[in-house]
């Protein structure tokens, strides 16, 4: 007979990822369709690579910025009111971008996009934390994160068939696949404004019973974690070790994404929307990666293992693109991509294990801000290189190397907290405290 406890992490599973799904979706097709819109924008807005480049990667300025101010006041409002506020704004300002007129007005939207979208990803761990417990947080973050690959696969070939419509009632391609793909955050955030549950006591869905059950497991699960407040949490080196594993991770992964469209033309002359339907093939590749390694995720005693080697996967991926034929580059890209993206869910597994309360509303955000700015270096640097050699792989071998360090300091990241606790606000004052024991990595 099914436990309490399963049927209730199948019920939540059941009923609450699809909607954070779909708003992942909507997240990372209003962050990335401007990669497909590349070519029309360089000639209708006389872009540069470099400044393409530049376009692509400031969007991570004000989401670097914004990201523990707003996941602390995630932590004060609550995710129903917040993430549905988050989406409504990025939604706004996505649908804004098919207006702009120049470079100038084109990288000042995609800063403020930053700005709006910077608080939804951490909000999402945070509330994703609040809801599974730890046996159960790789499946939820595999499927959350799954809306990345779902995303390429179905905004990739949406996007080249939008950018089609070049001239239709008298709008460019790249301003119909702004406003088209822009308007789904506005309507989805005005929805998950009134049927977002909080908590699992505020979930009609769930039983009384299964309600308790995984409050209560959660409840234990955050009393063991060990940093609970955010000047002991800057201080963990198991914290700064993660923020630069993500930081080197994210570097590589979004100059990949940001370029994928010109990687997979190498191959040859494609329309737009044949570029897009080839891209659901390496990201068919990630969505097997989140599959397999988030379940694993789960029943993984050290996280390190699986952590190294999906990043090293991903670094002989992306290295392999540079070196081999063209046509070889888009299953090379499929292997790189099932060990980038599906080591993701296996890493915030870590921070959630070792954070609670304001330190895990402030930690999250803290690592995935240092990470993800990461995003801002790697378009840009591909692009530079681009301009300069006339081609892409000088990039790519930077990025695969980005990745090789991610996974040496994903082999270092130390196995056991720090035996100190600070007991005085005085920098500096160190106070032992009994060794514990963990196996998280």
């Amino acid at each position: 007979m099914e436990s309490v406890g399963d049927r209730a992490v199948a019920t939540a599973l059941r009923k609450l990822l699809p909607l954070i799904v779909l708003m992942h979706v909507i997240a990372w097709v209003d962050r990335l369709n401007i990669s497909f819109a590349h070519e029309q924008l360089e000639t209708d807005l006389a872009l540069s690579s470099t400044a393409f480049g530049l376009a692509s990667g400031i969007f991570f300025v004000g989401y670097v910025l914004f990201q523990v101010p707003s996941n602390l006041v995630l932590h004060r409002l609550g995710a129903r009111r917040w993430l549905g506020t988050i989406m409504i704004a990025w939604g706004i300002v996505a649908v804004g971008t098919a207006f702009v007129w120049n470079a100038e007005s084109l990288v000042t939207l995609r800063l403020l996009l930053g700005f709006a979208e910077a608080g939804f990803f951490p909000g999402v761990v945070l509330f994703l934390s609040l809801w599974f417990p730890p046996e159960a947080r790789g499946r939820a973050m595999a499927a959350f994160l799954g809306g990345i690959a779902i995303a390429f696969i179905v905004g990739g070939p949406t996007a080249g068939a939008l950018l089609e419509l070049d001239g239709v009632l008298g709008l460019d391609g790249w301003q119909w696949l702004f406003v088209v793909q822009g308007a789904p955050a506005v309507i989805v955030g005005l929805y998950v404004l009134g049927h977002l549950p909080d908590r699992p006591s505020t979930a009609s869905w769930l039983s009384g019973e299964e309600a308790e059950w995984l409050e209560r497991r959660v409840v234990e699960a955050r009393e063991e974690a060990d940093l609970h407040d955010m000047r002991t949490a800057i201080r963990d080196p198991r914290v700064r070790y993660l923020a630069g594993t993500f930081f080197c991770l994210n570097l590589a992964s979004y100059g990949i994404i940001f370029w994928l469209p010109d990687i997979i033309k190498r191959v040859g002359d494609l329309s737009d929307f044949q570029t897009g339907l080839l891209t659901m093939i390496p990201f068919a590749g990630g969505v097997l990666g989140l599959i397999v390694l988030g379940r694993r995720a789960d029943h993984e005693g050290d996280h390190r293992r699986l952590l190294t080697f999906g990043l090293l996967l991903g670094a002989a991926g992306t290295i392999g693109i540079a070196l081999a034929p063209a046509a070889v580059g888009i299953p090379l890209g499929a292997i790189g991509t099932f060990g980038v993206l599906g080591v993701i869910p296996v890493f915030w597994t870590v921070p959630t294990r070792i954070l609670r309360d304001r330190a895990a509303a402030g930690g999250i955000a803290l690592i995935n801000s240092i990470g993800v700015s990461g995003g801002l270096f790697g378009p840009v640097i591909v692009g530079a290189i681009k301009d300069s050699t006339d081609s892409l792989d000088g990039g790519l071998l930077v990025l695969g190397a980005s990745l090789a360090l991610a996974a040496l300091l994903a082999a270092l990241t130390p196995s056991t907290p720090v035996a100190l606790s600070y007991a005085s606000d005085a920098p500096g004052t160190l106070t032992p405290r009994p060794e514990t024991t963990t196996t998280e990595g």
